[in-house]
Order: C-alpha cells, then sequence, then structure tokens
C-alpha cells in the first residue's frame, strides 16, 4: 500500500520537469491525480493515459496558472472527477 493511497491530488504544471516526477510518483504512490497543462494537449492526454495504466486515476486539464478564473476552473474540474481534494502543488511558474 502506498503513502497516498484513497488520497486525490491536484498538481499544477504536470507535464514536464519537477511538476511531472511529482505526479509520477503520487501515482505510483497510489494517489488519483488530476494535473494541469498549458499547451500540447496530445502530450498531457498521452501521460494521463500512459499512468492511469496503473490503475489510477489521472486527468489532465488545461489550465493557465496565471489566470485566476483559469486556476478556479482547474480546481472545480478536478474536484467534481474526484469528489474532493487531500493535496494541491502549486508547481506551475
Amino acid at each position: 500500500m502506498g503513502l497516498l493511497t484513497g488520497k486525490t491530488a491536484l498538481v499544477t504544471g504536470g507535464t514536464r520537469g519537477i511538476g511531472r516526477g511529482i505526479v509520477e510518483r503520487f501515482v505510483e504512490e497510489g494517489a488519483d491525480v488530476a494535473f494541469t497543462y498549458v499547451s500540447s494537449p496530445d502530450k498531457a492526454n498521452a501521460l494521463a493515459e500512459e499512468l492511469a495504466k496503473s490503475g489510477r486515476k489521472v486527468v489532465a486539464i488545461q489550465s493557465d496558472a496565471g489566470d485566476f478564473n483559469a486556476a478556479q476552473a482547474a480546481v472545480d474540474q478536478a474536484v467534481t472527477e474526484f469528489g474532493r481534494l487531500d493535496v494541491l502543488v502549486n508547481n506551475a511558474g
């Protein structure tokens, strides 16, 4: 059982670099994860599909963390997907 089994998380800027590493580790530890991206929906969706093979729910959400309304919409979408959020990682930027 992973450290995050049964938890849900939203990671901003989750498609590359440190953000991607966080997303991958959270999935390895048993969390269902939503992550945001600004561009490249094909890459973001491919990452979500690959990580979902682990049996965890993984959702890619297009959002600009610099836009308050877009950031709020990303949180709302993640809560809609999972029913709640346990962890928020503000990584974008």
